[in-house]
């Protein structure tokens, strides 16, 4: 069987200040990662005609991600402009998604034998699914995360039912608490919130499970919540798996995400894959298509 599904985003990251561009997108990371941790992985979503969108392919097939039932359409390559401050990557525009945003994946009947044939599927905000997809995704009967991100869940009450894994991003652990136990009372089994250098939190309806964050000397924190998504998942569903208990599941994949997430930390870039930066005349066009 294939280990694990990505639907949704694929884009660019364009460090401002270096002229460097990274391909990126949470779905994309997802997918990246699980090859180098040894799993199989496949990738589902929309690609633009530009030539970002090539890059990104490339990057793709480079780490033998499958695309086969990816979409393209016309149109450019979603992209977030990215300054570092103190290390931290802090997103300054973008252009919502780009042909991500405009033709978010919808799922055909010819998606489903495709779907069931991964242990687990994960997608996003970002991936900006329809509720009435997210669902039909999950209908598909196999494992479905979702990352909510950092805002505010406003999808959780149609879908936390639906969900096996919830993922949020967030300041401190009374926040955490608070959106791990919505996300439980709604029928959603693991529930896990990270937050940066305080660690992570997993919440399963019985127990709060803490793991402290790895230290490490960070270089960029792009894809840090990307890497230990994918981390934890993959090597949960693996423990569940070769019969490992309930508890040691959890706490084993939340110590394998953390060290796997600092990992990420020591790299430029989500991936580390970096292309030369656009003309300034493909910034501006941009840059004045999100102000209209």
């Amino acid at each position: 069987m294939n280990h694990i599904l990505a639907v949704g985003l694929n884009m660019a990251d364009i460090y401002v200040e270096e002229g460097r561009m990274y391909p990126g997108g949470n779905e994309v990371n997802v997918a990246v990662y699980a090859h180098r941790l040894g799993f199989n992985s496949g990738f589902l979503g929309v690609f633009g005609d530009d030539a970002m969108a090539s890059c990104i392919r490339k990057v793709l097939k480079t780490e033998k991600v499958d695309l086969s039932r990816c979409r393209s359409r016309q149109g450019e390559t979603g992209v977030a402009f990215v300054r570092l401050i103190e290390n931290d990557r802090v997103f300054v525009g973008g252009n919502n998604g780009g042909v991500t945003g405009a033709y978010p994946i919808s799922i055909q009947e010819e998606d489903i034998p495709y779907i069931e044939s991964f242990d687990v599927v994960t997608t996003s905000r970002f991936g900006r699914m329809k509720v009435e997809e997210v669902i039909r995704l999950c209908e598909a009967g196999r494992p479905v995360a979702y990352d909510f991100s950092s805002e505010e869940p406003e999808m959780l009450p149609a879908i936390g039912v639906y969900l096996t894994y919830s993922f949020f991003s967030c300041e401190n652990r009374n926040q955490a608490k608070t959106r791990l136990r919505q996300a439980y009372a709604l029928g959603c089994p693991y529930n896990i919130a990270t937050m940066g250098a305080q660690g992570a939190v997993l919440y399963d309806g019985r127990r709060w499970y803490f793991q402290e964050a790895v230290p490490v000397r960070v270089i960029d924190t792009m894809g840090a919540g990307d890497s230990f998504l994918t981390s934890f998942l993959l090597n949960h569903r693996q423990a569940l798996g070769d019969g490992i208990n309930h508890g040691d599941a959890i706490t084993s994949a939340l110590e394998k995400a953390a060290r796997f997430a600092a990992e990420t930390c020591q790299q430029k870039g989500a991936s580390g894959y970096e292309f030369l930066y656009p003309s300034l005349d493909e910034v501006c066009k941009i840059c004045n298509r999100e102000e209209e």
